[in-house]
């Protein structure tokens, strides 16, 4: 039994698509001879897998009313559920996921003597600042982002006291993709796929797969689609948790007779067989760190349309897997789509090198080894 165990905290949303928690389940997955320890706010497909492999899992029950008793409240209650887990188990490194959690457990790793670990996933839009709660991160031993560019970026924007010690304890450590699961489809399982999922074979389908939420933009995409759709034949497949603002993006398609262009298909948890069945996979969100349904279209071989968030062009456009457009120039985005899917010898090519890049960069072996050697230095 070895005796180096690993704290992993981090913080879950409603939604069932959760590139995050995902990411971080592979990670879990690949060092369960570490004995990980989960402590999370809710159950979840991540926390039934979890144990029905025997991993420890702790709960916090978090009051989702953020006024200043129920903070209170919620601080006291993780403080002592994470005391718990300190008395009861031999752990050796704590692993945040979330500014939340971090807030709520770094001073405890700090008094236990943790090694203490954050995994930044996500990164605020150009104009956005980060507030003060952020200098939290000079308590950590090592910030880990998820390419270069988004590590190259929060170095120049947390607000620490000292840019060379945050320097030194940066590292960038990729997602991890299951390739097995996310690998080129053929043209009969693509063409199989399609007709179960209604796709018109005379249209060009694209998957659009993100929780429906404000920054992921569907709504303004839609919006901003409606005339290109309609004029080049296109149809969008949304693939995301239901709710009131899918719900809105419905609204918006109805009132606009458009409804044999946009496809509203839920939560989908094969997501890889949608991205088998589109000719294109695309993502018009407003901000990123490293978007997952990118790096998982590309191990398909699918190449992939963004707006210029965090990390795109690193992986995009320097790999030529994809193409990248300015953060919200729409007529920008709609001609890559149709310049993309138009040149076969293009799209070939970049399906070609996703694959190419996932396997080099996205590998479960390759990448655990990096956190083991974060961890245990």
């Amino acid at each position: 039994m070895n005796e180096k165990r690993i704290l992993y905290v981090f913080y879950q949303t409603p939604n069932q698509a959760n590139g995050g928690v995902n990411s971080l389940w592979e990670v879990i997955q690949g060092l369960q001879e570490y004995q990980p320890v989960l402590l999370t706010n809710r159950a979840s497909d991540i926390t039934r897998k979890a144990k029905s492999r025997g991993l420890k899992v702790y709960l916090f029950k978090q009051n989702e009313n953020f006024g200043l008793f129920n903070r209170l409240f919620n601080l006291i209650l993780f403080q002592f559920i994470m005391l718990k887990v300190f008395l009861s188990h031999n752990i050796k490194v704590t692993h945040f996921n979330d500014i939340l959690v971090l807030l709520n457990g770094v001073f405890l790793s700090k008094l236990f003597q943790k090694r203490i670990l954050f995994n930044i996933r996500a990164v605020k839009e150009p104009n956005q600042v980060y507030s003060l709660k952020w200098k939290i991160v000079d308590l950590c031993d090592y910030i880990v982002s998820l390419s270069c560019e988004m590590k190259n970026e929060l170095l120049t924007r947390l607000p620490v006291k000292n840019q060379n010690s945050l320097k030194k304890k940066s590292s960038v450590i990729y997602s991890i993709v299951d390739l097995d699961k996310f690998k080129p489809a053929s043209n009969s399982v693509k063409n199989k796929l399609a007709c179960e999922f209604n796709f018109d074979e005379n249209q060009l389908n694209l998957v659009y797969p993100a929780a429906f939420k404000e920054v992921k933009n569907q709504k303004e995409f839609i919006t901003e689609s409606l005339e290109f759709v309609k004029k080049n034949n296109v149809h969008i497949h949304f693939v995301g948790d239901f709710n009131e603002y899918a719900t809105q993006c419905e609204e918006i398609v109805s009132k606009n007779k458009a409804d044999n262009h946009y496809t509203f298909h839920g939560f989908k948890k094969d997501i890889h067989e949608f991205y088998y069945a589109a000719d294109l996979v695309i993502l018009a969100s407003k901000r990123e760190g490293m978007a997952r349904c990118m790096i998982e279209s590309i191990a398909c071989g699918k190449p992939f349309v963004s707006f210029n968030v965090t990390s795109a062009k690193e992986i995009l456009e320097k790999n030529r897997c994809g193409l990248v457009a300015k953060q919200g120039d729409y007529r920008s985005f709609f001609d890559k789509v149709l310049e993309l899917s138009s040149n076969t010898k293009m799209y070939q090519e970049y399906a070609a090198n996703g694959r190419v890049l996932a396997v080099g960069k996205f590998d479960k072996i390759h990448n655990i080894e990096q956190y083991k050697s974060i961890y245990f230095s």
